[in-house]
């Protein structure tokens, strides 16, 4: 690249008059050796007729930056390598050289001698020289096998790793599960796992063979996390395991293990609909269409399904859904809830981008245009699994957990590029970002795009964190939403206008820049922050009052509480066609609109020439738990050590993997701050709401004062935290301000 070649050039004439370089230096030292006295001028003079010689013989090429910097640099195609015969050291500076003109030192300043040397004998003890002249050096095929290949990529690679064809597999932690390679020996791991369940499911992979021997090395960059555990390596490898624990009762897994029964009874009925999205979605010549007849099908209440439902939902959820009367599928087709994945709604879209897709082909042909592109991208949606189609968009549940998924789409030949570029929306939102980049199965990915659907808008949200209580106020985004957002509901404080800003969610997914670039050794542009905020304000909530040491708690546990991640960053984007920048790419990134010609996803100019600014945002529900101490807290960062003592001693007390509850806080009026307890588990799980008795209030508080107390870090005064009392991996961005006597100051005269 030449984008910066002005910090590598060098003046081959030096330019002060009181300066030397290493041409003129050694030139002068060689005359002198021959017995010609020069002068610096003649020298210099000398070294000009060198320069120019360079030319005449056309052995420099001209190197210009951008920034206008010009250059040269000798023409490498006119370089001949060979072994050098001989070798020589300096009396002096001990450096070694193949270049000896009289035995003079080439180095720079020196005034040694040059000798004969025995390379071969002088190096025998050097471990990099044996390694170079005596290790059978053979090509090191290295391939990815992450989440972010399709299936069918995955496990090619995985079947080349096996038959040796492929050397090394750099792994995602999909790894852990599902892959079985015998003659596996080495596992390398660039970062220290979260918890001792996830490092021995990755060194467990080495070493399952009876033929190979075992051997795990881990890397631990200078994160907390990997520090502590780097000093304290132990307690990672033999860590305690905890068992998983959910809920059932969950409508999230519920919903989907309904639609996927349906399915399953409807394809065992009418096989012929089993195949690809097109058979499920499209009609055929005579009418008949997957989609049609699977509505059909659950209009007449098959009494089969019926019976499989009821036995093996939860009642609760069986009551709920309606199993008896077949109510679920007015959410499958006909009325929407936005709670629960709606077919018609698949349906609807498909068939709008088939069409869509076709027209354009047809205008292509009848414009005399190349219409390859657009064929590929036809059979990429009608030949993609039904399966596949199915779990992409909500319908069946996917690998793990059902949660929100969207995809980073790539326009390319073969289905998306033989990648998988999906993630659950609250990370979406952050690692899918515009301007963010990915690297996938050897290619470097930049988002660009967040997609739209026809006729279908995002969903909208104008907000304000406010700058007194920090507690996120929102409202749906309408004409009149702003008039509702002029005072905080939480402490009263009022907003300007200017400080509503608005949010839309990416819930259609997002579609990567068409130029797709080779990895380098610089890492990817960033991924973009976001944060969690409890959004309920409900005053009449029901609030239990726990007494604890002769101090009241109150506690109030909610089933569906809302909660929102919104990225910290804001963006510039068209409404029209869903272009976006990061605002800091702009050059003024505090205005609401700016104007920018940009293309269209379909590689078109887009009409709309305006950008509008908007944060990327998420809400979800889940079971909340809101634990209210009647103290005033002064330091945020007080609250936050608390907020993580509390996070990490209920997962102790309810023997749950510390992944499993999250927290934010939410400022009151006294001037004391709520801890809010959260399920990372899309719909909740059940854990926070186990808090919400006398017993388990006592226990938490006691256990997270404990937490903190017994802890030795920081000496005596607890000026600092660590792996044993507030620290964790997911909470490293608090490290540095997470203090265990903040924890006990504030507990202390609800336990002693």
């Amino acid at each position: 690249s030449h984008g910066d070649i002005s910090k590598y050039v060098k003046s081959f004439i030096p330019r002060d008059d009181k300066k030397t370089n290493k041409r003129l230096d050694y030139l002068i030292k060689v005359l002198n050796r021959k017995g010609i006295q020069i002068d610096r001028e003649d020298a210099e003079k000398l070294l000009e007729g060198i320069w120019k010689h360079f030319f005449e013989k056309n052995l420099m090429i001209n190197l210009t930056s951008k920034a206008g910097v010009s250059g040269y640099r000798v023409d490498s195609s006119k370089l001949t390598l060979g072994n050098a015969q001989k070798w020589y050291i300096c009396n002096h500076c001990k450096r070694l050289t193949t270049i000896n003109i009289d035995n003079v030192c080439p180095n720079y300043l020196c005034d040694g001698e040059l000798e004969e040397v025995d390379i071969d004998k002088l190096l025998s003890g050097d471990h990099y020289y044996r390694l170079y002249n005596d290790l059978c050096v053979q090509p090191l095929r290295v391939v990815e096998h992450t989440a972010q290949l399709n299936r069918e990529e995955a496990y090619k690679y995985q079947n080349l790793f096996k038959e040796q064809k492929i050397d090394v597999l750099s792994c995602s932690t999909t790894f852990e599960m599902g892959v079985d390679v015998g003659a596996l020996e080495t596992v390398f791991m660039r970062n220290m796992p979260p918890t001792p369940a996830n490092y021995t499911q990755r060194a467990g992979r080495a070493g399952r063979s009876t033929k190979s021997a075992a051997f795990a090395l881990t890397f631990c960059n200078k994160s907390n996390h990997d520090f502590n555990f780097f000093k304290e390596p132990i307690s990672m490898i033999k860590g305690v395991i905890v068992p998983p624990a959910f809920k059932v009762e969950n409508e999230k897994i519920g919903i989907r293990h309904l639609y996927s029964s349906a399915l399953a009874f409807f394809w065992r009925k009418y096989p012929e609909f089993f195949d690809t999205a097109e058979t499920m979605m499209e009609s055929d010549q005579f009418g008949y269409c997957g989609y049609v007849e699977f509505k059909k099908y659950l209009d007449s209440h098959p009494s089969d399904l019926k019976d499989y439902l009821l036995e093996c939902l939860p009642q609760q959820i069986a009551i709920l859904f309606g199993v008896e009367s077949f109510a679920w599928t007015k959410w499958l087709f006909d009325e929407p809830d936005e709670k629960y994945p709606n077919f018609k709604r698949v349906y609807d879209l498909y068939n709008t981008e088939i069409s869509a897709l076709e027209n354009e082909k047809m205008r292509a042909f009848n414009a005399n245009e190349k219409v390859d592109y657009i064929s590929w991208r036809l059979k990429n949606y009608r030949d993609e699994s039904v399966i596949s189609f199915l779990s992409k968009n909500g319908i069946l549940p996917k690998y793990g957990f059902p949660v929100d998924t969207v995809e980073l789409l790539l326009e390319t030949k073969g289905s998306n590029g033989g990648l998988d570029l999906s993630r659950d929306l609250s990370m979406a939102i952050s690692e899918y970002a515009p301007g963010c980049q990915v690297v996938a199965n050897g290619k470097l990915i930049t988002s660009r795009y967040i997609r739209r659907m026809p006729h279908e808008h995002w969903r909208m949200y104008d907000y304000v964190k406010c700058p007194n209580c920090q507690t996120l106020n929102i409202e749906l985004h309408t004409e009149d939403s702003k008039e509702h957002l002029k005072f905080c509901k939480q402490c009263g404080c009022g907003f300007n206008e200017t400080e509503v800003k608005t949010f839309l969610i990416p819930e259609f997914g997002f579609i990567a820049d068409k130029n797709i670039a080779k990895p380098t050794l610089v890492k990817p542009e960033r991924t973009f922050k976001s944060e969690a905020s409890f959004v309920n304000y409900k005053d009449d909530m029901p609030e239990a009052k726990y007494s604890v040491n002769g101090k009241n708690v109150g506690v109030t546990a909610i089933s569906n509480g809302r909660m929102a991640m919104l990225t910290v960053d804001d963006f510039f984007v068209c409404q029209e066609c869903g272009y976006a920048i990061d605002a800091h790419e702009s050059k003024n990134p505090y205005v609401k609109t700016i104007p920018k010609e940009h293309t269209a996803p379909s590689g078109k100019k887009c009409n709309h020439k305006n950008l509008d600014k908007f944060s990327l945002g998420y809400t979800f529900e889940t079971d909340v738990t809101l634990i209210k101490i009647y103290k005033p807290i002064s330091k945020m960062e007080k609250a936050y050590s608390v907020l993580q003592s509390m996070i990490l001693s209920a997962c102790s007390i309810l023997d749950i993997d510390e992944n499993e509850i999250s927290g934010c806080l939410q400022y009151q009026n006294d001037g004391s701050f709520c801890f809010v307890l959260y399920d990372t588990t899309p719909g909740g799980a059940g854990h926070v709401r186990r808090l919400n008795t006398q017993n388990m209030m006592e226990k938490l508080i006691k256990a997270a004062y404990y937490r903190a107390k017994n802890c030795t870090c920081g000496d005596e005064q607890g000026d600092s935290s660590c792996y044993g009392c507030l620290r964790m991996y997911r909470n490293q961005k608090y490290h540095d301000i997470l203090k265990r006597r903040y924890v006990v100051d504030f507990l202390k005269d609800l336990v002693e």
